[in-house]
């Protein structure tokens, strides 16, 4: 399909997409220069048979996702909060966070929503950290490194019950993998690894699927033999990939161009901190102001303990936005 037809596009729209209509569609179907290369020899009809099927089920697999896929579920909708990767405004990531907690009446109760929030803006009111500049933290390591220091009680439980929500989708699966375990970060199947099940597979099915049929000659024996060497082997060629890329970064991001943009997104990330410091703020006067007219000290307390802290953190937020600003004024 075209870009311009399905990128604009909420959940719920994604759900009512004619995947199948001819304004939707491309004018040349896409199927990779290696498919190309192996096509080239054919004549035209044989092409175009070929790519009519093609796009047949192209459509028939996206019809068959829209159906399956939870596209409309307000409560995933929500949860995007929990991705350190998506920059959302931090009025939008609490509005998420109670509409959630609502959700799980019998995790959170009605009165400790405010307490939830308070922590949320505590967090995102905090100095960035080295790992929270990394390009595509997981969210488990993000959560893990987060919530070690025990800083944030009712937080914890909360975002630890929101990840152990069961979050996949079997019938989706079953239509592209046999073992039902295809997501990569979840299983641990990786390409290479799901091409040789595959591969595993398909050579059996010659003997009429029967393991007992296969012909045990010196290359399967060898194949078997020196696997592991070889699986050890692709790990370290990848590691040493990974190593050269990591070594090629410093150089790569020297340019001005790239240090600016670096400089942006971490001015993004100052401000949003900066507004959770000042939500934080408010709801500190907020505790006082209420203490002071029912005469309650226990409120009083917390407000003053709360306005303390957000205080604190609005200034460091404030210093580091000036510091950036002034960086981006001589570049």
């Amino acid at each position: 399909m075209r870009h311009e037809a399905y990128c604009n596009l909420s959940g719920s729209e994604l759900k009512q997409l004619d995947v199948g209509s001819p304004e939707g569609l491309k004018q040349v179907l896409e199927i990779g220069s290696d498919t190309e290369k192996e096509i080239r020899n054919w004549d035209s009809q044989e092409k175009k048979s070929f790519r009519t099927s093609a796009q047949a089920f192209y459509i028939s697999t996206a019809r068959h996702l829209i159906k399956r896929l939870p596209l409309d579920n307000k409560l995933l909708y929500h949860l995007r909060f929990l991705d350190p990767r998506c920059s959302l405004p931090v009025e939008e990531t609490v509005q998420s966070i109670k509409y959630v907690a609502a959700s799980v009446p019998h995790m959170i109760k009605g009165e400790q929503v405010t307490s939830l929030v308070d922590q949320w803006h505590c967090l995102h009111s905090q100095p960035i950290s080295a790992g929270a500049r990394l390009p595509a933290p997981s969210i488990d390591g993000y959560w893990a490194s987060v919530l070690a220091s025990g800083k944030y009680p009712l937080l914890s439980v909360f975002v630890r019950a929101m990840l152990s929500l069961p979050h996949g989708n079997a019938d989706c699966e079953r239509g592209f993998s046999e073992n039902k375990r295809i997501v990569d970060s979840r299983a641990n199947l990786g390409i290479v690894a799901l091409n040789g099940i595959w591969h595993v597979k398909s050579y059996v099915k010659r003997f009429d699927s029967d393991p007992s049929k296969v012909p045990v000659t010196r290359d399967l024996v060898n194949a078997v033999k020196h696997s592991h060497r070889t699986y050890m082997g692709r790990l370290q060629r990848e590691a040493n990939d990974m190593e050269r890329q990591k070594r090629k970064a410093p150089v790569a991001s020297s340019s001005l161009q790239e240090k600016r943009a670096k400089l942006d997104e971490e001015k993004q990330c100052v401000e949003r901190r900066l507004e959770s410091s000042k939500a934080m703020l408010q709801r500190a006067q907020g505790l006082v102001k209420k203490g002071l007219a029912g005469n309650d000290m226990e409120e009083i307390e917390s407000g003053q303990v709360l306005l303390a802290e957000a205080n604190t953190s609005a200034t460091q937020k404030m210093q580091m936005l000036a510091s950036i600003n002034e960086k981006l004024k001589k570049m």
